[in-house]
């Protein structure tokens, strides 16, 4: 018999492909729901928000942070190992809104260099 190769459920190959599949049914729902612009906003900026919280916490030394979409909902971050004290958690949770303010900012430059707005 044939042994076909699969990656393993919890291999870094699955977690990637069930990320990019959940954040293309994301950006599907979103799509479908308010259109494309907004679906490319929200996916983006979702994926830098989470992004802000996984740069904080391999610069805190508690990584490799891993980032997980999940399907219609959201994105999380994941630590290796939780944050030592309160005031470094702290930190974590607001690196997420502080960096996703960066997000915004490719689309309000799209809206003044075409003048819709709808990129705003």
């Amino acid at each position: 018999m044939t042994d076909i190769r699969r990656p393993a459920a919890d291999s870094p190959a699955a977690r990637l492909i069930w990320s990019i599949v959940s954040a293309g049914l994301l950006a599907a729902l979103i799509g479908y729901q308010m259109g494309w612009k907004w679906a490319l906003a929200g996916v983006f900026g979702i994926a830098v928000h989470e992004l802000g919280h996984a740069l904080l916490i391999n610069a805190l030394g508690l990584g490799p942070a891993r980032i997980q979409f999940i399907a219609f909902l959201g994105a999380v971050t994941k630590a290796r190992s939780p944050a030592p004290t309160e005031l470094k958690s702290a930190m974590i949770a607001l690196a997420g809104p502080l960096f996703g303010l960066l997000a915004a900012l490719p689309f309000v430059l799209a809206a003044k260099l075409t003048g819709d707005l709808s990129w705003a």
